[in-house]
Formats: C-alpha cells, sequence, structure tokens
C-alpha cells in the first residue's frame, strides 16, 4: 500500500505542475512548449526527498545530482540549442557522476557462466578504485539511452509511454528474489507516477512536450535503475528495444549518406516519422508503440532464465527489423518469396542447424549437471579442512543456489562471494534439505543462522553487514564448533567429494 501511496504522491504532483506548465506556456515564446520536464524531475525529487522509507545512498544521491543537473541544463538547451559537442559533454558528466558515486559493472554472465569480467585495469582517485572498463560500459550504455530516449519526444505521448513500461519492466525485476530491492521498486513507482503525469498532457495532441529536459531525464533513469537492480540491461533491454534499434537504424542510414551522426537530422528519418509519412495519425503511432511494448513487457514476466531473455530479445529483434525494411525499401516482401528457396537450399543452413543443435545439445547438458555441486575450493578454519565447496558469484548462480541439488553430503556446501558489504539476504525456494548459514566478512565468521528448514518462508540474513555467505548442511556449524569470530580459509582449486 504504501508503495501505491508514493505513486499517487508522484502522479498528482506531477500532474499538478504540468497543469501549472501549460497554462503559463500558452503566453510565454513558443520554447516554453517544451518545458514539460521541469515539471517530471520536479515531482521525481520532490517525491524521493520526502519519502521516509527510502534511505538516500551514494547511488541514489547521483541520480538525484544528476537528475536536477538535467533540469537546468535540459531548459537552457531548449532555449539556446546547443550544438551535439557540448550535448555530448554533458552526457559525459552525468556517466561521472554515476561513476563518482559508485556505479560499477563488475562482469557479464549468461545463464550463471561468466563471459566477461570489467573489474579490472583499476585506477585510484582519491582514494576511490575505479575500473576503466567498467567505467567505459557505463558511459557508452548511459549515452546510448539517453540519445534513444530523447529521439522518441518527435511525436506525442512516445517518450511517457516507453518511459512508464520501461519503469514498469525495473519495478517487477527489483521485487524478484535474487534482486530483492524494495527501495528501487519505490523508487521506479515514482518515476512511474512522474511519467504519468505529464502523460495527461502529451497525450496527442500534446499540450506540452518534455523537451530536451524530461527526454535526458527518462533515459538517465532507466539506464541508472538497470545498473542498480543487479545490471538487469538485458531486461531494460526487452522495453526499449524498439527505440533503440531505431537509434541504431538512423545512425546507419546516416554514416550510408556521409552525414556526420552528431548534428541535428533534418530528414526526420526516425521510424514515427516514417509512420506519419505512411499516412498514420500520431495516436494511432502512439497506440502501436504502447501495444508492442506492453506485449513485450507482459512475456518478459513469463522468461526465467537468460536463454529465454536472448530468444526474447533476439525474437524483437528480428521483427523490428524486418518491419524497418519494408518502411525503407519498396516491393520487399515479394522480392523475400523469389529469393526464399535460394536462400533455403544454401548449404550454409546445414552448418547453421548443426551449430544451433550443438549449443542446445551443451545447455541441456550443463543444466543437468547442475543437480551436482561442481566442487572447486575447500574451506579450512584453524588450519583444518571443514569443507569442500562450489564457489558462486554471478547473480543467476546466486539465485539458483541450491535449490537444485537433491542431495547434499555433510562435507560439502556452497559459497556465495559478493562484490559489496551487505545484509546478503538469502531465501529458501526448492529446497530438499535443512541448512546451516555462515555469514563472513573477508573470510572472519560475523554471525551463524543454524537449522534453517527447508520449508522456512521468509529472509536469512546478517544483523552485520558481510561479504561472503557459506551454506552448509544443517547441524555442522555445531558438528564442527564453528563461531563467531573464526576465520575461515578459502583455498580454490579442483576438489571432488570425500
Amino acid at each position: 500500500m504504501k508503495g501505491l501511496a508514493f505513486f499517487l504522491m508522484a502522479l498528482v504532483l506531477s500532474g499538478f505542475l504540468n497543469f501549472i506548465l501549460v497554462v503559463w506556456a500558452k503566453k510565454k515564446p513558443k520554447f516554453f512548449f517544451r518545458i514539460g520536464g521541469i515539471a517530471i524531475i520536479s515531482s521525481f525529487v520532490i517525491s524521493i526527498l520526502i519519502i521516509p522509507e527510502i534511505v538516500i545512498s551514494l547511488e541514489l544521491r547521483a541520480i538525484l545530482i544528476g537528475s536536477i543537473a538535467i533540469l537546468f541544463f535540459g531548459f537552457w538547451d531548449d532555449y539556446k540549442s546547443f550544438n551535439w559537442k557540448i550535448q555530448i559533454l554533458f552526457q559525459l558528466f552525468l556517466a561521472l557522476i554515476l561513476i563518482w558515486f559508485g556505479f560499477e559493472i563488475d562482469l557479464i554472465s549468461f545463464s550463471g557462466r561468466e563471459l566477461l569480467r570489467l573489474d579490472f585495469w583499476n585506477f585510484v582517485v582519491f582514494g576511490n578504485y575505479f575500473s576503466v572498463i567498467s567505467s567505459l560500459f557505463i558511459v557508452f550504455w548511459l549515452m546510448g539511452i539517453i540519445n534513444a530516449v530523447n529521439w522518441l519526444d518527435g511525436s506525442d505521448g512516445l517518450l511517457s509511454i516507453a518511459g512508464i513500461l520501461s519503469l514498469l519492466a525495473v519495478f517487477f525485476v527489483s521485487l524478484r528474489p535474487e534482486v530483492n530491492q524494495p527501495a528501487l521498486a519505490i523508487i521506479s513507482l515514482v518515476g512511474i507516477g512522474s511519467f504519468l503525469g505529464f502523460f495527461i498532457f502529451n497525450f496527442p495532441l500534446a499540450k506540452i512536450e518534455a523537451g530536451t529536459s524530461g527526454s535526458y531525464f527518462g533515459g538517465f533513469l532507466l539506464a541508472s535503475l538497470a545498473i542498480m537492480a543487479g545490471t538487469k540491461i538485458a531486461t531494460t533491454m526487452v522495453v526499449l528495444i524498439l527505440p533503440v534499434m531505431d537509434f541504431g537504424w538512423v545512425i546507419i542510414e546516416r554514416l550510408k549518406e556521409g552525414q556526420s551522426i552528431f548534428k541535428r537530422d533534418d530528414k526526420k528519418r526516425h521510424l514515427h516519422y516514417k509512420l506519419l509519412k505512411q499516412g498514420f495519425s500520431q495516436k494511432q503511432i502512439l497506440l502501436g508503440y504502447g501495444i508492442f511494448l506492453s506485449l513485450a513487457l507482459l512475456v518478459s514476466f513469463f522468461v526465467v532464465n537468460q536463454t529465454q531473455k536472448i530468444i526474447l530479445l533476439g525474437t524483437e529483434f528480428i521483427m523490428i527489423l524486418f518491419f524497418m525494411i519494408s518502411l525503407s525499401r519498396k516491393n520487399i516482401f515479394k522480392k523475400m518469396q523469389m529469393n526464399f528457396k535460394k536462400i533455403l537450399l544454401n548449404p550454409l543452413w546445414v552448418i547453421i542447424f548443426v551449430a544451433v543443435g550443438l549449443i542446445f545439445f551443451s545447455f541441456q547438458q550443463r543444466k543437468e549437471n547442475r543437480n551436482n555441486l561442481q566442487l572447486n575450493a575447500q574451506i579450512e578454519i584453524n588450519q583444518k579442512k571443514i569443507s569442500s565447496v562450489q564457489i558462486v558469484q554471478t547473480p543467476e548462480e546466486v539465485y539458483r543456489g541450491l535449490s537444485e541439488v537433491e542431495f547434499l553430503p555433510r562435507e560439502n556446501g556452497m559459497l556465495f562471494i559478493y562484490n559489496k558489504l551487505s545484509s546478503s539476504p538469502h531465501v529458501m525456494r526448492d529446497m530438499n534439505f535443512d541448512l546451516d548459514f555462515i555469514f563472513l566478512r573477508d573470510g572472519k565468521i560475523v554471525f551463524l543462522k543454524e537449522k534453517v528448514s527447508k520449508n522456512f518462508e521468509g529472509v536469512i540474513e546478517s544483523p552485520i553487514p558481510c561479504n561472503q555467505v557459506l551454506e552448509v548442511k544443517a547441524g555442522e556449524i555445531n558438528r564442527l564448533k564453528i563461531k563467531v569470530g573464526d576465520q575461515i580459509e578459502i583455498k580454490k582449486g579442483n576438489y571432488s567429494n570425500f
């Protein structure tokens, strides 16, 4: 109920501020028509600051500072129309704010497998550690999303509907057990309320537009929350893939014609402009966008792993690509039909089918192997071996935990390693045995929780911040006489069951 109250607070405040701006803008110069972003940002910032349940963390402080900076820059840009160099520098400034206040992307994983680590090549600035690769990834991610969302403001209602549905995706992701960030869910609801209050006045034919401040804020907020939600970039992309592909398509067309990708586009190449040329009204375009993005969001609720998420993104990509091609070329479907047999009979398809079959077999084999622990480390306490464990670190591995293991030997366990200190909340989900929990901070035991039932409903967490959690079979803490303050040594290697 509290979350709904905060949503309504932001909605009412945003709607009221937009109403005031609409009345005020009628008597002002034309550029005041594009100041709806002031209401969106103001309602969001004010709501966040007065909600007592939200703790202003470093990451949230970065979002608030960036939002206020966008408010002033966007208003001035709508008045002055800055050139692309100043806009790029400002976007880089926003990315640096996030990085300075602790935003980071440690690794890229797929289906529990670590593909690429980004937390290396570090440097120190005023006592803070930063990763070059992670920082560059954040810069490109933020700038890409800001510009993709910014270009949606060319047709009434598109920015609002994309912002609302994308924030809904973040809202549901933040409530999942592997993320478990209620504060992030509240922030998302506040953002939804702010955009919805603006949408009332931005519905075709619009009485006010978001302008640079509103569109920049939409991209900035979505990009930031995606990282805060455990780097759920793929989840955010499920909803934002249409504007992102439109962004990429326009860039490709500009490059083909030898035009700068940074300067203002006077040819109106964006998808909504092409649809207007085809005779669609702004209401019809808004309805089409809304239906497509809503279906993408709805399907994403049933996606339970990254493999399915990639399949969903791939399906969206192909559908949008064919639609964009059909708008750019004449008789495209007739040409496709003529070449269908030639494509189908190409020997290359045999190789593709074999490769897809091998990949599918590999995934199935990995799924079967999950029923057994992949022991890769040995735990010692007081120089005495106590357990051989599987170390897990990626978000997917952490979420899966021991839920798929049918039997846990007494001498085995699972060690969860986190990059930040927290209460390390754990849940008992689809478990086949009872557990003991050992919470550690850099190898030192700070809290113990014994004999947690496999049917326990709730959250097991440490009252003291920690960054490691060892799960072993119930009774092991008592049998091994483990106590708070003991130092545990982790020796990596390959170990079989003892």
